[in-house]
């Protein structure tokens, strides 16, 4: 895992052909069908968010981090037990979902470099998972749940954002605790990468507050340490950008 991340020349170096990539597509017309093919994969609002225009101001060797995870993921090949991350912080509106488009938006661009288009990475919110998840489990669905969750395992990078931001209760609460203890389960069992992003960490931010093993269990959250492997959470400090 990061064997060989990228220098600070390196990355100078990735930053202009990544710039020089986006005139050429730009000269020949072809921005608007690249952004189209981005845009299944990166929210609107973030296809722009980069590790460039990140404000790392107090986050830098964090930062360093999630760029060197990006510059290293495999993108020739299914990346089979490379580490996951868990993105964090206390506060709202610190960047994490900035930072996960970041990574996002840096493994898109290598792996576009390439040739290849349709990408199989996926970026879903927590609450967007659980809506497809309860759509599957209509009646009248045309997916089943085993549809769904194979889709959610197959994917080379799920990019999870927001797990834990909506409150939920009773049959709701045990609900998402199944979909998505499923999720990590089966992403575990293929040895595939997940990045979550979280207002809730592995341990209480204050005596007695909720930690993520309230959110999706405690077998959940033992697979994910061990997915996460050394770094088990990345830690963003910060106050609300927004």
């Amino acid at each position: 895992f990061l064997e060989h991340p990228l220098c600070d020349t390196c990355r100078n170096v990735e930053a202009k052909a990544f710039a020089k990539h986006d005139a050429e597509l730009r000269s020949q017309g072809l921005e608007y069908d690249r952004q189209q093919w981005y845009r299944k994969v990166v929210p609107t609002r973030y296809l722009d968010r980069s590790f460039a225009n990140f404000d790392a101001k107090g986050n830098e060797g964090r930062v360093d981090f999630l760029r060197d995870w990006a510059d290293t993921f495999p993108v020739e090949h299914s990346p089979l037990k490379y580490p996951s991350v868990l993105i964090v912080s206390r506060n709202n509106g610190v960047g994490k979902t900035h930072l996960a488009c970041a990574m996002l938006r840096t493994i898109l661009w290598r792996f576009e470099t390439r040739g290849v288009v349709n990408a199989p990475y996926e970026f879903w919110t927590a609450a967007g998972i659980r809506a497809k998840v309860a759509d599957a489990s209509r009646f009248s669905s045309k997916e089943t749940l085993q549809d769904v969750y194979r889709y959610f395992a197959g994917a080379w990078l799920l990019v999870l954002d927001d797990l834990g931001k909506e409150r939920i209760g009773g049959f709701e609460a045990a609900q998402a605790y199944e979909t998505y203890y499923t999720i990590i389960n089966e992403r575990y069992n293929r040895g595939l990468p997940i990045v979550i992003t979280s207002n809730i960490g592995l341990d209480p931010w204050q005596p007695g507050g909720i930690t993520l093993e309230d959110i999706i269990g405690l077998a959940a959250v033992s697979r994910l340490r061990q997915m996460t492997g050394e770094y088990s959470q990345v830690v963003i400090e910060g106050e609300d950008r927004r």
